[in-house]
């Protein structure tokens, strides 16, 4: 059994249609999605849903959504509550995985934790339900957007998985850690503690679960690196996934080998293109 693994979207239907056809051709039907999907309530965020709900059903597949942080954290949490085990109907073929679900597909054990502090936060506005612009897309930050000591101390008490999924990544991805080093992007001092305190949290959790692959998005910048979980030989291999159109932004878990793989996705793309995507796509 193949489960793919798709990176940020920020709502681009484009390039999401174009990552369920990878996913079609590849014939997986259980996807997930490492967040920042763009679970929004404007005209254009309900729109996406819509379509890319369509292409699901067309496709014959799943969607999962493991949550990011730019996302409307309302919403999420009107429909998750207090459930923790159950996947949460978003669309008829999209589901919104709640901090600390767990599934087992094919013999391999999942876990997911979604969510993250937003390093630009400063350049955002604090959520008010009573502002106008409340409803607006990819606007906000939101409390709720970092994951708290209770979703760590619930994953923690589950113990180990096979796979885990989040949106942030670990501590100690020598990848990530040369990409933010030296604040290139000049992100606010006090965003970037606020960034760390919930990587720092993250981490506690992994190092708990002691996966054997674990998925992530956020940095929009492709990982593809092992580092150690334990004092013994226990190592995770960890797959970062760049976001919509750019390479290396899907990737692939196979059940059977139990082995993972990015996507270099350049002459699929330029397949998706020769193929002119009709709707309804073909059976």
């Amino acid at each position: 059994m193949k489960i793919g693994f798709l990176g940020d979207l920020h709502g681009n239907l484009a390039a999401g249609r174009f990552m369920l056809w990878t996913m079609h051709k590849q014939g997986i039907t259980i996807v997930f999605h490492v967040g920042d999907f763009g679970i929004y309530t404007d005209n254009p965020g309900m729109k996406f849903a819509s379509k890319m709900n369509q292409y699901a059903e067309a496709f014959g597949m799943i969607l999962i959504v493991v949550p990011g942080n730019h996302e409307n954290w309302r919403v999420i949490n009107e429909l998750t509550g207090d459930n923790r085990t159950d996947l949460v109907n978003y669309r008829n073929n999209i589901f919104i995985a709640p901090r600390g679900w767990r599934a087992e597909y094919d013999g391999v054990s999942f876990v997911a934790l979604g969510g993250a502090p937003s390093v630009d936060r400063t350049i955002r506005r604090e959520w008010d339900e009573r502002k106008k612009d409340a409803h607006r897309a990819n606007l906000h930050w939101y409390w709720e957007e970092q994951i708290t000591g209770a979703d760590v101390d619930y994953v923690k008490a589950g113990g180990y998985a096979d796979v885990m999924i989040g949106h942030d990544a670990p501590n100690g991805i020598q990848g990530i850690e040369r990409v933010i080093r030296g604040n290139p992007h000049g992100f606010h001092i006090a965003d970037i503690l606020y960034a760390q305190e919930g990587r720092d949290l993250l981490t506690e959790a992994f190092r708990a679960v002691a996966p054997r692959f674990y998925f992530h998005g956020h940095y929009h910048f492709p990982v593809n690196e092992e580092i150690r979980v334990r004092n013994d030989d226990g190592w995770c291999h960890v797959i970062g996934l760049d976001c919509e159109f750019n390479n290396y932004s899907m990737a692939v878990l196979d059940t059977e080998t139990l082995t993972a793989r990015n996507i270099n996705h350049n002459e699929l793309l330029a397949e998706y293109r020769k193929e002119n995507f009709v709707w309804p796509p073909p059976k």
